[in-house]
């Protein structure tokens, strides 16, 4: 059964504060891979790179999918604060130019999966209203589960985070749609797959369910550094524009991924 006095001994509030800080309160580089199931079962496979910093209060977050040419490729830079007047930019293909997305265009689905520019934004506590607490086992564990309600505008309506007891490491998270009592999409951190690097428990697999499409798609995070120094003037318009990597990071050694 949950750890119920642990549990409810907490605010929700500190809870997630501390989740949030464990899995987005870090600088990164990180080189991963995309394998998206449609509903006939077909695995498409892409590669992608990702930089991010903390910057004067706002957090810079670089991201370019690998398509195999220029005209395939997918960048885009996100620059965000805690009090919200974020900026998405993304290089478009077929225009051959950056352009600014609104803000209903970061729900919009990307490469054939099921995830959206939202599914990679960094979350803030302040920007989330939090309107239930409770407890329950995720894989045997003991976790929280803190449900809130996003102050911007959003692809979804309320989530529920389950956060381990332990160690405030995010396990699942629950997206639902207006009036709904069953989520729509389910984002998986398997406890095996999690590797702790300079204090950050972080998921070295994730799994998005996309319940209504009856699609999957994973991230496999194959090389990670945390808080490694990284050049503020990447984070331009002009980087999105330019062809090339934004990493020379390789794989070293990973370990199995369960389930490979």
């Amino acid at each position: 059964m949950p750890a119920w006095p642990e549990a409810f001994a907490i605010s929700g509030h500190e809870i997630l504060s501390r989740a949030f800080d464990n899995f987005w309160g870090c600088d990164l580089e990180e080189q991963l891979e995309f394998h998206v199931t449609t509903a006939n079962g077909q695995v498409m496979r892409n590669k992608a790179e990702r930089i991010r910093k903390r910057i004067r209060g706002r957090t810079y977050d670089l991201f370019s999918v690998r398509g195999g040419t220029d005209r395939r490729d997918f960048r885009s830079l996100r620059i965000q604060g805690r009090g919200g007047s974020d900026e998405l930019f993304a290089w478009v293909p077929d225009l051959r130019r950056v352009r600014r997305l609104s803000s209903a265009q970061r729900a919009d689905q990307f490469f054939g999966s099921n995830l959206s520019l939202e599914d990679l934004e960094v979350q803030f506590v302040e920007r989330n209203e939090l309107v239930g607490r409770a407890a329950a086992l995720v894989e045997g564990e003991p976790a929280h589960i803190v449900t809130t309600h996003p102050l911007y505008d959003s692809g979804y309506d309320r989530a529920d985070f389950f956060i381990a007891q332990s160690d405030f490491a995010i396990l699942e998270i629950r997206f639902y749609r207006v009036g709904a009592l069953e989520a729509f999409k389910i984002a998986h951190m398997p406890r095996a797959d999690t590797e702790n690097l300079n204090g950050h428990s972080l998921p070295r697999r994730m799994i998005f369910q996309d319940l209504e499409a009856g699609t999957q798609t994973e991230i496999h995070y194959r090389s990670r550094r945390v808080n490694p120094p990284i050049d503020e003037g990447l984070f331009t318009k002009t980087t999105l524009e330019s062809h090339r990597r934004l990493l020379r990071l390789e794989p070293v050694a990973p370990k199995p991924v369960h389930g490979e």
